[in-house]
């Protein structure tokens, strides 16, 4: 009995090495690309969550623990951590009740008290920590983020305080522009790409809601997403 088993030839081998090596060149980069891009959009969206979290506090009247009288005020400060090319993005937001909101009616929004305890009853520095959930921390960052430039924005959901102001409204029509930290250019900007690659950016209006925007290559203008 006569076994006549054919095994792959080497020209058969090489074609088949050459066929996985070009499937991983397109496929291996398309993954992280994907990966990435998922991050960075979460990323962005739990900032807007950070600012929708200071506007339900002002909404529900909550109190400060020390003082009990409600939260009229809050403040959001986006910039950058330290070195604009290695150090990330962190977030400092800011409440007040109306004790401090008294006293400080005229200067507690000005941009060098966004950050001055002395003007608000809560500071917090927020950042991602290793396992992607929000907490505060002085000591760490929005590390894999850029920011076309830091801005702030300073409101009360009070209608008749008036004195909201700096509201995300000197970039892009609105608009802070953020970026992940590969996408950025040579001089550490944050602007939309010239391949194309999603760009997210994200306002607050004057009474603290927050919005989230994707650019449109196509129009050259934000496009707001679905919250």
């Amino acid at each position: 009995m006569s076994l006549n088993k054919k095994a792959f030839t080497l020209i058969e081998l090489l074609v088949v090495i050459t066929l996985i090596g070009i499937v991983s060149l397109v496929a291996i980069p398309n993954v992280r690309e994907f990966i990435i891009n998922r991050e960075y959009r979460n990323d962005v969206y739990k900032i807007a969550t950070i600012a929708n979290s200071l506007r339900n506090d002002l909404e529900s009247k909550k109190a400060n623990a020390t003082s009990t009288l409600p939260y009229q005020l809050a403040n959001i400060y986006i910039s950058y951590a330290g070195d604009v090319m290695t150090d990330g993005v962190q977030i400092t937001t800011g409440k007040a009740d109306s004790s401090i909101l008294t006293t400080y009616k005229s200067t507690i929004c000005d941009i060098n008290n966004r950050t001055n305890p002395s003007y608000w009853n809560e500071i917090n520095v927020y950042k991602f920590n290793i396992d992607k959930n929000i907490s505060s921390n002085t000591n760490e960052t929005f590390k894999n983020l850029r920011i076309s430039s830091p801005n702030w924005a300073c409101y009360s959901t009070d209608m008749s305080q008036d004195i909201s102001r700096a509201w995300f409204d000197s970039y892009s029509g609105g608009v802070l522009g953020i970026c992940h930290q590969s996408k950025i250019d040579v001089g550490a900007r944050c602007t939309p790409s010239i391949t194309n690659d999603p760009y997210y950016g994200i306002s607050i209006t004057k009474f603290g809601r927050p919005s989230i925007h994707k650019y449109d290559y196509k129009t050259s203008t934000w496009k707001e997403e679905a919250n």
